[in-house]
């Protein structure tokens, strides 16, 4: 769907300014975008006559109403979508779309289909966001949602192997292979930083490979995080439980419009495999294999610049990332 466009909007107080959008149609007619004198957001959908609408409150960043609008001087019945939070006003435009796509398709009334695709969103649309995200959180989502891009052309499979937002030892799994994603936007070198002894060991039988991205900060021309997550989402992933599985990371809605405003640019990216001679802690680094008794957590930053060991080439990630998803390369 095309983006919603609300610019150039402005209404007095108690009033909403609305223009028709010819190019997104339900089976009532094309619906109208406005903005009301509190800056809330809203898509109205034309409804047919005397139809009983209900409301929704429910979500505290999106309402459900009906509402009437005088139109060159006739009163025209619409069911109101009405983002109230500015930080949700993204997100705002996924879910308008959902319903969109849903009422010319599905013959049920508009505003049962309206809210039961808000139900879908419900509780994703309650998380909060308390701080603006860190530029290190951006970095490792951009890193972690390079890859998730490059699997997403297979479906939901590429979320099921997205294991970062489960807070597991490493961000991709699939059927014996591990991928851990590292982003940085250190210039000098490849250095990055290891949380725990365990993210950079894997179980016998499990490949496990190291993704380094190098980024810069560039407002200019780079890509940000959220643009990032409507790429994946275009390819056909489950938009909600794309972006739950964000939330879960470590950005929830509220966070997205802050994350809009920093973008990144790469400057390079390599993939190597953590063999046996591979610089890194893990457990076995120690007497008696395990940390020793007083020591609760180890990070460490590990200095690739100098490794020997080659980079993985574009055809054996490409294979790598067929593995992770359980399919033959």
């Amino acid at each position: 769907m095309k983006p919603l466009d609300f610019s150039g909007l402005t209404a007095p107080a108690d009033a909403i300014a609305a223009r028709a959008d010819e190019g997104l149609r339900t089976p009532w007619g094309p619906i109208r975008v406005g903005v009301d004198g509190m800056g809330h957001r809203h898509v109205l959908v034309p409804v047919p006559a005397k139809l009983k609408l209900r409301s929704d409150h429910r979500s505290g960043g999106i309402h459900i109403d009906p509402r009437l609008l005088e139109e060159d001087g006739t009163v025209v019945p619409f069911l109101d979508i009405a983002c109230r939070k500015p930080a949700l006003f993204d997100l705002f435009q996924v879910i308008a779309g959902e319903m969109l796509d849903g009422l010319n398709r599905d013959p049920q009334p508009p505003d049962a289909i309206c809210i039961g695709v808000l139900d879908r969103w419900r509780a994703l649309l309650a998380a909060e966001a308390s701080d603006a995200p860190s530029l290190e959180l951006l970095e490792g989502l951009f890193g972690e949602l390079q890859h998730l891009l490059a699997l997403a052309h297979l479906g939901n499979r590429a979320l099921r192997a997205w294991t970062g937002p489960d807070k597991a030892t490493q961000d991709f799994r699939g059927p014996g292979c591990s991928l851990e994603v590292k982003a940085t936007t250190r210039r000098a070198g490849w250095v990055v930083g290891i949380s725990s002894v365990d993210q950079l060991d894997a179980p016998p039988g499990v490949d496990l490979f190291l993704s380094v991205w190098k980024l810069e900060v560039d407002d200019a021309s780079g890509t940000s995080v959220p643009e990032l997550i409507e790429q994946v989402r275009a390819r056909g992933i489950d938009a909600a439980e794309l972006y739950e599985r964000v939330s879960r990371a470590g950005l929830p809605p509220a966070g997205l419009e802050a994350a809009r405003a920093v973008r990144f640019r790469v400057l390079g990216h390599r993939v190597w495999p953590v063999t046996g001679a591979f610089p890194r802690i893990v457990a076995s680094s120690f007497v008696g294999g395990a940390l020793p008794v007083g020591i609760a957590t180890l990070q460490y930053s590990l200095d690739l610049t100098a490794l020997t060991a080659s980079p993985a080439e574009v055809a054996a990630l490409a294979a790598l990332h067929q593995r992770l998803l359980g399919s033959e390369p």
